[in-house]
């Protein structure tokens, strides 16, 4: 980064009208979000809903947003040019209690399409902060120490604000992991959250299946 980005992000971080519009959203979430979302955690194990019972429609599908950030190879880049041109298992975790979620998704799909080229898994990681933006290599290399090497290239970490895209993708509840199936175009067609079920595995190979043949 260069010296005038890092004075830059240090006044964002010490303006006063930014100070205080952090402390107002903090208080936001301690009225409105942290415990609800526990509780709501706690009440259905993170299955808010069942996936989705078939594909989306394309002309009604939302697009996937644009986020811009790194993958763990170092390679910087875009949500939309990681997904362009194919069907796509995106995982998304907000908060790191999601994290053990998405095994029970992602194990069994890279068995039935890892030999699929059309067909790949990427894994968003959200790291939020004016500070930590600043030291994007110290952040790429401590989420490196948790991920095998052999996913490196489908992790991709961003440092924007999840508000966007919580709000344009309807994810309620940042202690459970979402699960996005995006076509070839970057529209979501399938939704699931927390833990997979057999019957949604199911629903969500047929579905992946079916995309793939479109290319």
């Amino acid at each position: 980064m260069t010296k005038k980005g890092v004075f830059y992000e240090l006044g964002v971080i010490f303006s006063k009208e930014k100070r205080d519009e952090r402390a107002k959203a903090l208080q936001e979430e301690v009225d409105k979000g942290r415990f609800y979302e526990l509780n709501e955690l706690q009440a259905t194990g993170g299955k808010l809903f069942e996936g989705t019972e078939k594909l989306v429609d394309a002309k009604s599908a939302r697009n996937f947003p644009k986020l811009e950030g790194v993958k763990l190879t170092g390679d910087k880049t875009t949500s939309s040019d990681v997904l362009r041109g194919k069907v796509s298992l995106v995982t998304i975790s907000l908060r790191d209690i999601a994290r053990p979620m998405i095994p029970s998704w992602t194990k069994p799909f890279s068995d039935k399409f890892s030999s699929n080229q059309h067909v790949q898994v990427v894994d968003i990681f959200f790291v939020e902060g004016a500070v930590y933006k600043m030291f994007q290599g110290m952040m790429v290399s401590s989420v490196k120490k948790r991920i095998p090497q052999e996913a490196w290239a489908s992790t991709f970490l961003t440092f924007d604000s999840n508000k966007e895209i919580r709000k344009e993708l309807d994810l309620t509840n940042r202690l459970v992991a979402y699960i996005l199936l995006v076509d070839q175009e970057g529209r979501v067609r399938w939704k699931g959250v927390g833990y997979a079920h057999p019957n949604e595995l199911k629903t969500l190979f047929e579905s992946t299946s079916d995309l793939a043949r479109l290319r």
